[in-house]
C-alpha cells in the first residue's frame, strides 16, 4: 500500500501544479488516446478507482467468513 500512497501523492502534487491555462495543454504518450492534461488526469483517476476497488475486493475475500470462524460448514 505504501507504493500506491506514494503514487497517489505524486498525482495530487501534479494536480496542484496545474493552472486553468495548463489543463488544456497538449498531452501525448504511447498507447494513450488522451490529448490534454485534464483528459489524462481523468483517465488515471478512473484507473486508480479500479485498483482501489480491487484492493477492497481482495481484502474482503481474504477475511474469514463468520461460518469459518465458528467452524460451521
Amino acid at each position: 500500500m505504501c507504493t500506491f500512497d506514494r503514487a497517489f501523492q505524486l498525482v495530487v502534487d501534479t494536480i496542484r501544479k496545474q493552472s486553468p491555462e495548463t489543463w488544456s495543454a497538449a498531452y501525448s504518450a504511447e498507447r494513450n488516446w488522451e490529448k490534454n492534461r485534464f483528459a489524462i488526469i481523468l483517465s488515471c483517476a478512473a484507473h486508480a478507482d479500479h485498483h482501489i476497488g480491487q484492493s477492497f475486493t481482495s481484502a474482503e475475500n481474504s477475511r474469514p467468513r463468520l461460518h469459518e470462524k465458528l467452524h460451521l460448514r
